[in-house]
């Protein structure tokens, strides 16, 4: 695969992820839900997940 076509996967595929981490924090903690749909903690905890998963990527490349 050349890697403009791996690039737009992945520029598809990056927030396909948050759009269905987002959600299913939504519906696991309706009570940080705001009346109009927005979540503020949920935007939060998505981001302290993908730093997390960034820094296990991170680690698992120096161990290569």
């Amino acid at each position: 695969m050349d890697p403009i076509t791996t690039d737009r996967k992945v520029n598809t595929a990056l927030p396909q992820a948050e759009d269905e981490t987002l959600n299913r924090l939504k519906k696991m903690h309706p009570e940080w839900v705001a009346e109009n749909g927005e979540c503020p903690e949920c935007v939060v905890r998505e981001h302290e997940m993908a730093d997390h998963s960034q820094v296990i990527a991170d680690a698992h490349k120096v161990s290569e």
